[in-house]
């Protein structure tokens, strides 16, 4: 998944900052015109950093394995659509987050690692379908 708005620096090859920072656009892209020689980008996400592969030319991308959780819910093994899921962290429980999945019945979470509790409702009938705990390390 595209993550657009994410801080991104150059760097060389093994880390270190070329003070040439910018933010992913609406197109998740950033560009800039630079010398000939290999380069990696840094990116930081939920408090942590991500080097990419290292690059000459072309459009390297910054790998993030972490911090998207992943929710699909089924009822009766059949997806559930257009239902309302909360994730609600242990260690934050006054700031839950909030989506509707999508027609395949998927939510996508941004999260720090943590246990968190998840809540259900199928937005035509306002009703719990299922609370279940769930841990992202």
């Amino acid at each position: 998944m595209a993550l657009a708005n994410i801080e991104a620096t150059l760097c060389t090859v093994d880390g270190t900052p070329l003070a040439l920072t910018a933010a992913t656009g609406a197109d998740v892209t950033l560009q800039w015109s630079l010398p000939a020689q290999a380069y990696a980008v840094q990116a930081r996400y939920l408090g942590r950093t991500y080097l990419s592969e290292p690059f000459t030319s072309g459009n390297p991308t910054v790998l993030i394995p972490e911090g998207l959780a992943r929710m699909t819910l089924l009822l009766g093994g059949a997806a559930l659509p257009n239902t309302q899921v909360v994730a609600i962290s242990d260690s934050d429980p006054d700031h839950p987050q909030s989506l509707t999945s999508d027609a395949s019945g998927v939510a996508f979470f941004a999260v720090e690692a943590g246990t968190y509790r998840v809540k259900a409702w199928r937005l035509v009938r306002c009703t719990p379908v299922k609370e279940r705990p769930w841990a992202r390390n």
